[in-house]
């Protein structure tokens, strides 16, 4: 799908502030974990979009860490919801999947990635 036929989704406003980092990790070759540091583009408690190398096929699922300083919230699951090219690399949208988690885990991500909406809030 190009940019042009791009239909915007989202309900919420995003937010980032150029400093918070995002830690991917997904599968690697031959079933391996590994994580890579890439640069956090935008975020609301629905989702992200961060800066990759590599395109990444929709469905893909991650496990994320956002580190904003003051707050570190780890365990994220995410599925990729799109992967569009830009001036260098890919820009990658993820959408959480808080209901992967078991029980009270889903309510308390629920509320950390509320945190973490509101401190990058109040940054910009």
């Amino acid at each position: 799908m190009s940019a042009a036929d791009h239909h915007e989704r989202r309900q919420r406003l995003r937010y980032a502030d150029g400093a918070t980092q995002v830690l991917l990790r997904g599968q690697g070759l031959f079933g391996r974990l590994k994580a890579e540091s890439r640069e956090l583009l935008d975020f609301n408690r629905d989702g992200l979009a961060f800066a990759h190398d590599e395109e990444l096929d929709p469905g893909v699922v991650l496990a994320l860490e956002v580190d904003a300083g003051e707050l570190h919230v780890t365990g994220i699951p995410a599925l990729v919801r799109d992967c569009r090219p830009r001036a260098e690399g890919y820009r990658v949208g993820v959408a959480f999947a808080p209901d992967r988690l078991r029980g009270s885990a889903s309510e308390r991500l629920r509320e950390a990635l509320h945190k973490l909406e509101n401190l990058l809030k109040r940054r910009l």
